[in-house]
Formats: C-alpha cells, structure tokens, sequence
C-alpha cells in the first residue's frame, strides 16, 4: 500500500483539478483566428510538458523513497512470444506510415483541417518521434503510475 504524503496531494490537484480548469477557461476557438505555430514548435512544447510533469512524479518517488515498481516501471523477463509480437508491431507500424505519407501527396482534402498537425513528411515525422515517444513514456508514468492508483486509493479504499 503505497502511503500518500502532502506532494503527492498537490502533483493530485493539479493533474485531476488545476489542468481541466485551465482547458475549461481558454474556451472555444474561432477556427478563422487559428494561427498555429510550426509544427516542430507544437512536438516539441508537448513532448516536453510531459516529459516535466514526468519527471516530477520520478522525482517525488525518489525523493520519498517509494519503489519505482510501485509505478508500473520494473524489468521484464523477455519472452520469444514478446519479440515476435513488438517485431509485428513495429512491421505493421511503419507499413501504416508509409501509406499515411504515400497517401499524404495526394490531394485528398478529407484531413485538410489536420494538416497543420499531423506529421506529412520525413522531416515533420523525425520531430513527431519524440511527442510520440514522451507520449507514449510519460502518460504511462502519470496516469497509470500515478493518478489511478492515487484516485483508487481515494474512491476504492
């Protein structure tokens, strides 16, 4: 049972209160006054929120003294069944890209809003790597290393 001291509370209420109450406030866009910045700027900005908010959970668990365990993080014991599955995974990843890039050129105008986001060339996607990859780290970290085990003790018992 993991014991929740006072930075745990506060890391609590920014991720389940202060965050949502930010997003509420900024309202709703007028889509004609959009100017985004590069997309680099975007992959970049996000990749590293994460990354920050990350690393403060880390941190609080270093600090405190708690088992990394606790959030999720531990070794594996490799598997040939594991290898062959990330193998099929990372075949069936880039096939999906390299359609998604091949498809891109065209001028299909069904995802002309999301240009200015997603990832159109090799250049866009070498930068999309690194939201993909704190994406995929750091949300593991705070949401199922942290905030569900935090809300579980709270609501469940």
């Amino acid at each position: 049972m993991i014991e929740y001291n006072w930075f745990d509370h506060i890391l609590g209420f920014i991720l389940l209160i202060g965050l949502p109450v930010a997003s509420i406030r900024t309202g709703p866009m007028d889509e004609e006054k959009i100017e985004l910045p590069p997309k680099k700027h975007l992959y970049y900005t996000n990749g590293l929120v994460l990354f920050i908010a990350a690393s403060i959970i880390l941190t609080a668990w270093n600090i405190t003294k708690r088992p990394w365990y606790t959030l999720g993080i531990d070794w594996i014991t490799p598997s040939k069944i594991a290898f062959l599955a990330l193998a099929v995974v990372i075949v069936i990843y880039v096939l999906d890209l390299w359609w998604s890039v091949r498809r891109s050129k065209s001028d299909d105008e069904s995802d002309a809003g999301m240009r200015d986001i997603i990832p159109l060339t090799i250049e866009d996607f070498s930068h999309y790597a690194f939201l993909a990859m704190a994406a995929g780290v750091c949300e593991e970290i705070m949401y199922r290393g942290f905030l569900i085990p935090y809300v579980s003790h709270w609501f469940v018992g």
